[in-house]
């Protein structure tokens, strides 16, 4: 089947899981049988769960996703129906639980700063990632600008 085919027949499986409000694991398992999804946004290589190991703890991101041009980004993904902004009277503040999602996916990033961490993963993929990596997270379904609601 030819790229274009299955980035469209991808698309049609993705949008019955984003109507039916499938969990994040079945958005999980989409991505990876959907390489070619990967390929459409730029990325060359991706690993899925890959395990970061810091001071005994144990960090596991979505993915990890190899960029145009050789570096990794940490790629994280959440269901279609979180809520991303909330609306006060003054500013438009992040729901407690996009804070939250932030705040792991920074934990993810900052643990590449660990040498060791750094050098386990590289040894773990057969990969070499620098000391910062890029965070990509997908959430939401539409631009919670447009409708802080969703």
């Amino acid at each position: 089947m030819d790229e274009k085919l299955q980035i469209e027949k991808a698309l049609g499986e993705l949008s019955q899981i984003i109507d039916d409000n499938h969990a994040e694991h079945e958005l999980q398992s989409w991505f990876e049988n959907n390489p070619v999804v990967f390929v459409a946004l730029g990325y060359s290589r991706f690993i899925a769960h890959p395990r970061l190991s810091l001071s005994g703890s144990e960090f596991i991101p979505d993915f990890m996703a190899q960029n145009a041009i050789g570096l990794w980004e940490i790629f994280e993904i959440k269901t279609a129906d979180a809520n991303i902004l909330k609306n006060t009277e003054r500013r438009h503040a992040f729901f407690s639980s996009t804070e939250s999602n932030l705040s792991q996916c920074r934990e993810y990033s900052r643990a590449f700063f660990d040498a060791a961490c750094r050098s386990k993963f590289n040894n773990d993929y057969d990969t070499t990632c620098h000391k910062t990596p890029d965070v990509t997270m997908v959430v939401g379904r539409n631009d919670p600008t447009q409708n802080p609601k969703t």
